[in-house]
């Protein structure tokens, strides 16, 4: 089991627990438990992931982008695998920042922001 803290484009920090290829936990910056339909993405930067959805209303957009997201999730036979996504999408794609992970009860690890970063740099900032 692994956590994972991110601060959103709005500095709202969301904690997620890992366990295998799922997220078993989301917790927002109010402390209230969430699903993945509580995290706040933006639909321009779901576009820019899936091209496909543009033109389509707002609110489809999030939804089949979070679906999309779950679905990946699923995907990985491995919690690392599911880790690195998740870093990589949330701070590559989406513009969060990644503030730290911890490994069953291990001393937490700061997230290096500039590995996602500088990948395959997608520009958010003009959207």
């Amino acid at each position: 089991m692994t956590d994972l803290i991110f601060l959103n484009t709005k500095n709202e920090a969301t904690a997620f627990t890992v366990q295998g290829n799922r997220i078993i936990k989301i917790i927002d910056c109010r402390g209230f438990g969430t699903t993945l339909k509580g995290i706040k993405l933006s639909a321009a930067t779901i576009i820019l992931d899936h091209p496909d959805l543009e033109g389509k209303p707002i609110d489809f957009i999030k939804k089949e982008g979070l679906r999309r997201f779950e679905e990946k999730l699923k995907s990985f036979k491995t919690e690392k695998e599911t880790i690195e996504y998740i870093e990589d999408d949330l701070i590559r794609v989406h513009g969060w920042k990644g503030v730290m992970r911890q490994r069953q009860g291990f001393r937490p690890e700061k997230i290096n922001n500039e590995v996602y970063l500088n990948k395959n740099v997608l520009n958010t900032k003009n959207i």
